[in-house]
């Protein structure tokens, strides 16, 4: 950035704010420690300096003195020279007015102004203060990472929700699996068996049944013409008794009628000889047969139930390490990316959520408020906002060695620092560090 863009305090006056009537101080860009007991107006001045830029000090309701009806701060920002004036006032007719060297105002001062400074800067313990979310989201803003975390986290979130998914699909098909094992049998059976064979079969059997049934039938059509006949006879031979003179009619008929008769019973007794030696048709052979093959594809398709639960599992389980292998490389590409980043800080980093930021490993808000007040400034520094102060209360928290670690910053990277220390005896100091 260029100097000309970097803005330091000038000169500051204030007019009936709050317990200050009037003071004007002219630091001149340079460092300057307020010291003095408490209530003589230390943190007034801080306040005022963040008032000018903001628009409100945190913490400061009625920021006009008791018994006036007007405050005014203004404050010259420049770097060798005054740049911009800022001309804030409060309470009646409260504006602001924000003013180039040469008189010119600027429009929009409001807008104008948030584009100067950083909060954290004018605040470095606020961003100690802040929620662990939001102190790395401004982290994640100033450290650059060779990936885009936001989009890793996604991905992680995305890979382990499939493994979850995943995991559940196995958790299933190891329970099928389970379940089908129970009925399956312990080796293959072979393929499944036909009905149709067995139909055939029985077919054939049905046929022999009805080959005798209707051999059966014909014999018995056969006895019943021989009873005739014999009964035929019976009756002839009793009319030839009675009947002499048609004797010769009636030998010749009873000749035919024996003939007959004769080969009728020959007929009978072939037929039922024949039909003795057909043979029954064979219902339990097929019954039984057909209740092996049942049992054989009940167990055929027990076996196929078997190995579609084995190939399942062994595809969700697949599935699984695969996505389990995706969720590590993208956990350790993120590592990696936490590990090899540049923070403004020695010491410091973000967990792996991307959500804490830490401090020798432990989160910020554990550390002493002397190491989160400086990491709150050197964060600030990080963010390289053209309005060059950091605004430092509770100074008496950094011992002699963090005070001058803090100058020695703010020196290297151009920044003025208002510090505010207690001190007894006397009233307000002012010391201005080269």
């Amino acid at each position: 950035m260029r100097e000309d863009k970097q803005y330091r305090v000038i000169r500051m006056s204030l007019q009936n704010y709050m317990g200050i009537e009037a003071i004007e101080l002219a630091p001149d860009g340079k460092s300057i420690v307020i010291s003095g007991p408490n209530e003589v107006g230390k943190t007034t001045l801080l306040n005022a300096v963040y008032a000018a830029i903001t628009g409100k000090a945190p913490n400061v309701s009625e920021p006009v003195k008791q018994g006036t009806d007007q405050a005014v701060i203004s404050v010259d920002l420049g770097n060798a020279t005054i740049a911009l004036r800022i001309v804030r006032k409060f309470g009646k007719g409260e504006s602001v007015v924000v003013e180039n060297a040469d008189g010119s105002r600027l429009k929009s001062p409001a807008t104008v102004l948030s584009a100067l400074y950083s909060t954290i800067a004018v605040d470095p313990l606020a961003f100690a203060g802040e929620r662990p979310k939001e102190q790395a989201a401004v982290l994640r803003s100033i450290v650059k990472l060779n990936v885009d975390p936001e989009q890793v986290l996604a991905e992680i979130a995305t890979a382990e929700e499939q493994r979850r998914d995943a995991g559940r699909d196995l958790r299933q098909a190891q329970g099928h699996l389970a379940s089908e094992a129970e009925d399956a049998p312990q080796e293959d059976p072979g393929p499944r068996k036909s009905a149709a064979d067995i139909a055939a079969h029985r077919q054939a059997e049905q046929k022999k049944t009805e080959t005798k049934r209707r051999a059966t039938e014909l014999a018995r059509y056969a006895t019943e013409e021989t009873a005739a006949a014999v009964k035929s006879v019976e009756c002839v031979t009793d009319r030839i008794v009675t009947l002499r003179a048609e004797l010769a009619r009636l030998e010749a008929e009873l000749e035919q009628l024996v003939e007959l008769a004769t080969a009728s019973s020959e007929k009978s007794t072939k037929r039922t000889l024949e039909a003795r030696e057909l043979p029954d048709g064979d219902f339990a052979a097929v019954d039984s047969e057909l209740a092996a093959m049942q049992k054989h594809n009940e167990s055929v398709q027990a076996w196929e139930a078997l190995k579609d639960a084995q190939e399942s599992t062994n595809e969700c389980a697949v599935k699984y390490a695969e996505l389990d292998d995706e969720v590590k490389s993208l956990r350790a590409s993120l590592q990696a990316a936490l590990a090899g980043a540049e923070y403004p800080v020695e010491g410091m980093s973000l967990s792996e959520d991307l959500e804490t930021v830490l401090y020798d490993g432990v989160p910020l808000s554990q550390a002493p408020t002397s190491v989160q007040l400086l990491v709150g400034v050197q964060v600030a520094v990080a963010q390289n906002p053209q309005l060059r102060v950091l605004r430092v209360q509770h100074g008496n928290d950094l011992d002699a060695a963090h005070q001058e670690a803090l100058f020695a910053l703010a020196k290297e990277h151009g920044f003025q620092v208002w510090l505010e220390t207690v001190a007894n005896g006397g009233g307000l100091q002012f010391t201005l560090q080269e």
